[in-house]
C-alpha cells in the first residue's frame, strides 16, 4: 500500500520502535502515475554517443523501452531542493568508463561517513566479468539540474574516486556462485578527502525488520517526469517481503536508481538507513540487501576507515575537525541548541549493568567522530543506551538525550554554497534494471569479508 506524502499521521509499525512513516523532509501531495519491466543490466545509464559499441539488435531493446509510459503505479517525487537532510547525504555517482571526461553510467550512493559512499556491489564491481568497475566515479551529494541554465549543480562539489583500491565490496558479491546474489549486492567507494561542509552523516542500524520505507536516489529511467533528469526522486511505501537478507517494498525502482538508500523514519529516532536499493521484482516496486549480522563488521570497518597521512596531504583539509562528546554536551546542555526530552526519545533510566540482548545497534558518524551505540529494550515501550565508540559505557539517561539529539537535530546544520562546482547536463540512455524473481531464502550462517 502506498502512502500520501503529506499523511504525516499515516504510520506503519516496525519491530521495537516508534511507527514509522513517510520522511516529513517533504510536504507535498502525490500524483500517482507508472513502470516497465527492464533487462540485465540496472543501475546505471550510458550516453547516446556510446550506443554505437552494441550491436543494431541490442542497441534497439535498449532505446525502445525509452518511449513507454510510468506506470499508475509511479509516484516517485522530484526533489528539486536536495541540499537539505535526509537528501543531501544521497550521492549521484557519474561513472566515467574510459576516462575521456565524458560520463557513461549513473548510479546513487550514501555518504555515511566522510571517507565512505555506501552503494550496491555491482557499481563497484563488475560480477559477470569479475573485475573492479572501470574508470573513475565522480561522486556529488545533493546533486540536482537546473533548469534554468541546463546545467547540473553540485552544491558540495565533487570527490572522484579512479583507483580500484577505493572501490570495495564482499566475498560473496565477487563468488558468482553465491545466490541469491541480490543479498549481498553492496559495496563502497572510499573517498580520501572529505566534503568540508558535511559533518554529520546518515546513520545506519542493523538487524531491524522494517514495515515501512523511504527511498531517495538519481534514476534516469522512466521518470514520471523526463524533464527532470538527473535530479533526485524519491518515494515511501510498505515492505511487502522480509527475508534473511533481502527487503523488497512498495516503491518503484527504475535504472540509476540502484544504491540508492532505504531507510525508516519515526520522531523518536530520526532517520535511520535499513538496506539499499538494488532492482526490483515488479513494474511497481523495489528490492535490495538488508543491513544484518552478516554484513554488519564489514560494512563499519569500511565506515571507520580513515587515509593515511600520505593519502590525505593532497587534501585542503587533510585533517577533519573533530568534536568529542564532551563538546556535544557543552553544546546541547548549555542550551546552544535543542535538547530533545526523554519522553521523546522513549527514555528509560539504565540499569547499573547490561544484561540480554540489544534490539539494534546503530551507527553514525556526528561532528566527523564514529559512535556506535546499542538500544536496549525497557520498560513501557521504553529504552536505553549502551555506548560501544568511541567509549565503552552504558549512558545515563541526560547522555543518552545528548547523543539521541545530537543524532537528529545536528543533521541540519549542514552548511553549503561555498564549495559548489556545475557538471554537464548529459543526455543519457538508461540501461533497464533487472527483475529479480521472488524466491524463499535459506538463512545464511556465515559473516561477509572483504573481497
Amino acid at each position: 500500500m502506498k502512502a500520501n506524502m503529506c499523511e504525516s499521521d499515516h504510520v506503519r509499525n516496525h519491530s521495537g520502535a516508534l511507527p514509522a512513516k513517510p520522511d516529513p523532509a517533504i510536504q507535498t501531495s502525490v500524483v500517482r502515475a507508472p513502470d516497465r519491466v527492464g533487462g540485465p543490466n540496472f543501475g546505471r545509464t550510458m550516453r547516446v554517443s556510446q550506443v554505437h559499441v552494441l550491436s543494431a539488435a541490442i542497441a534497439a531493446s535498449l532505446i525502445a523501452p525509452l518511449a513507454h509510459a510510468a506506470p499508475a503505479c509511479d509516484d516517485r517525487i522530484n526533489i528539486s531542493n536536495p541540499d537539505r537532510v535526509p537528501f543531501q547525504w544521497n550521492v549521484g555517482q557519474r561513472q566515467d568508463v574510459d576516462l575521456d571526461g565524458i560520463f557513461d553510467f549513473i548510479s546513487s550512493g550514501t555518504l555515511v561517513g566522510p571517507h565512505l559512499v555506501l552503494t550496491c556491489g555491482h557499481c563497484a564491481y563488475n560480477r559477470s566479468d569479475g573485475h573492479k568497475a572501470l574508470g573513475s566515479f565522480t561522486i556529488a551529494p545533493a546533486m540536482n539540474r537546473d533548469n534554468t541554465t541546463g546545467t547540473v549543480v553540485y552544491p558540495h562539489g565533487t570527490r572522484v574516486v579512479t583507483d580500484d583500491k577505493y572501490k570495495v565490496t564482499n566475498n560473496k558479491w565477487v563468488d558468482p556462485a553465491y545466490s541469491p546474489e541480490a543479498g549481498v549486492d553492496y559495496g563502497g567507494l572510499k573517498i580520501v578527502c572529505p566534503f568540508e561542509d558535511i559533518t554529520t552523516y546518515m546513520p545506519v542500524v542493523f538487524n531491524v525488520d522494517p514495515s515501512f520505507v523511504n527511498m531517495s536516489g538519481y534514476p534516469t529511467e522512466d521518470l514520471p517526469d523526463p524533464s527532470n533528469t538527473l535530479d533526485q526522486w524519491r518515494g515511501a511505501g510498505d515492505v511487502t517481503d522480509l527475508q534473511d537478507r533481502i527487503v523488497t517494498y512498495d516503491v518503484r525502482s527504475t535504472g540509476g536508481a540502484s544504491g540508492a538508500p532505504v531507510w525508516l523514519y519515526n520522531q523518536a529516532d530520526g532517520r535511520r538507513m535499513v538496506a539499499l536499493n538494488r532492482g526490483h521484482s515488479t513494474e511497481c516496486n523495489g528490492l535490495g540487501p538488508r543491513l544484518v549480522w552478516n554484513n554488519e563488521n564489514l560494512i563499519t570497518t569500511w565506515m571507520a576507515w580513515r587515509p593515511s597521512w600520505i593519502e590525505s596531504v593532497a587534501c585542503a583539509s587533510p585533517i577533519l575537525s573533530d568534536w568529542t562528546f564532551n563538546d556535544l554536551r557543552d553544546v546541547y546542555l548549555g542550551g546552544q541548541r535543542e535538547l530533545l526530552s526523554r519522553e521523546t526519545l522513549r527514555l528509560n533510566d539504565p540499569p547499573a549493568t547490561v544484561t540480554g540482548t540489544p534490539k539494534r545497534r546503530v551507527y553514525q558518524w556526528i561532528e566527523n567522530t564514529f559512535y556506535a551505540w546499542e538500544e536496549y529494550a525497557g520498560s513501557a515501550g521504553g529504552h536505553y543506551l549502551r555506548m560501544t565508540r568511541p567509549q565503552q559505557r552504558i549512558l545515563p539517561t541526560v547522555d543518552a538525550q545528548v547523543l539521541l539529539s545530537a543524532s537528529q537535530s545536528w543533521q541540519s546544520q549542514v552548511a553549503s554554497g561555498r564549495h559548489t562546482t556545475f557538471g554537464p547536463d548529459l543526455t543519457e540512455t538508461p540501461l533497464a534494471q533487472p527483475i529479480d524473481s521472488p524466491a524463499t531464502t535459506q538463512p545464511d550462517t556465515t559473516s561477509d569479508r572483504s573481497e
